[in-house]
């Protein structure tokens, strides 16, 4: 940490749910925390408010996963009211909370594509929204082997609903990809008809009523 928090440009966080490697991490550098139990460990939410340091909650349960299939958003949304209100009450303010609603790996594809799909409803919270690629998205297939197909598609996908943070291990593939779409994006403009089309249009016009 202490090497990647002496890189120009570059944020260097952690992924632990134990308050000591919070503290140690934030002496070493690091400028955020990704806790995957949501600071529902130990000591965890004491340190986060006294590091002052941003903190993604990511989704967890220890129910049976199955349990997901049946309104998977409603299932998360719940968890996210309990955490957050809990992390303002520990004195931690909203505007250090980042949150990650994507299930568990092991849950059926079924919950992962609905929650992914459904991501615009947790903008609700107007909490800032992270999800993990290829993470969030699993998909085997002998066919495409190391492919970065589904990925690619789901980044690009989750952007448009409005994902402010994409954790990947595939840092230059996905960079390129999102830089090649929103340059294009950049360059749209809404359509406008051409002087000519104008022009002829007002001919049509003036002939009918008889200019």
């Amino acid at each position: 940490l202490r090497a990647l928090a002496g890189v120009k440009g570059l944020v260097a966080g952690v992924v632990t749910c134990r308050a000591a490697v919070m503290r140690e991490a934030a002496q070493a550098g690091a400028a955020f925390i990704i806790d995957p139990l949501a600071l529902e460990g130990e000591g965890s939410l004491e340190a986060a408010y006294e590091l002052r340091l941003p903190v993604c909650l990511m989704y967890h349960t220890s129910e049976d996963v199955a349990e997901l299939d049946n309104d998977p958003v409603a299932r998360v949304t719940e968890f996210f009211y309990a955490r957050v209100d809990a992390c303002i009450g520990a004195g931690i303010p909203a505007k250090r909370l980042i949150i990650d609603p994507a299930v568990p790996s092991n849950a059926s594809l079924q919950a992962r594509l609905t929650i992914l799909g459904k991501m615009k409803s947790f903008r609700s919270f107007a909490l800032p929204i992270s999800v993990e690629l290829p993470g969030v998205f699993p998909i085997h297939d002998d066919r495409l082997g190391d492919s970065m197909i589904e990925t690619v598609s789901a980044s690009l996908y989750a952007v448009q609903m409005g994902i402010n943070v994409l954790r990947t291990p595939r840092v230059e593939e996905l960079a390129h990809a999102l830089d090649v779409w929103q340059s294009a994006a950049m360059h749209t403009k809404p359509f406008r008809l051409s002087r000519a089309l104008i022009a002829r249009w007002k001919r049509l016009r003036w002939k009918r009523e008889g200019r």
